[in-house]
């Protein structure tokens, strides 16, 4: 997790993707540019929708949530030893399975979905239909 400096929560990495970049790989060096570490997305774990406001400036934004694999305790300790070629990276932190399932929106579904092996979420204000539907 990293920490949103204008807010002070703690997040996934994440930045909005220029159009005519390929999502994976915008993903790939914002999570390099803002923890250190270098690795791989593989696959889409979640999407949530938020629908923008009434004016022009709050467009509609759609929240990619990608795997990067299992980093394990061991690899976890490698990466943070190693040296970085960023300048400055955004306090980070790492979590638990248990804190990010407890996580509100997006991080949640996409933590669970991607440890259970659950159908892809798709969210609207980081909402599943999951969670709105009635029995």
């Amino acid at each position: 997790m990293v920490k949103d400096l204008s807010t002070g929560a703690w997040t996934l990495p994440g930045a909005e993707v220029p159009e005519g970049d390929a999502i994976p790989d915008v993903g790939a060096r914002v999570l390099e540019r803002q923890t250190g570490l270098a690795l791989r997305l593989a696959r889409v774990l979640a999407l949530d929708h938020s629908p923008g406001g009434t004016f022009a400036s709050e467009p509609d934004t759609l929240t990619v949530v990608m795997d990067g694999g299992f980093v394990g305790q061991d690899r976890a300790r490698t990466l943070a030893r190693l040296p970085s070629h960023v300048a400055t990276l955004l306090p980070m932190r790492w979590a638990t399975l248990a804190e990010t399932e407890t996580e509100p929106g997006y991080v949640r579904h996409a933590v669970v979905a991607s440890a259970q092996g659950t159908p892809l979420p798709v969210l609207v204000n980081g909402v599943s239909d999951m969670e709105t539907a009635t029995p």
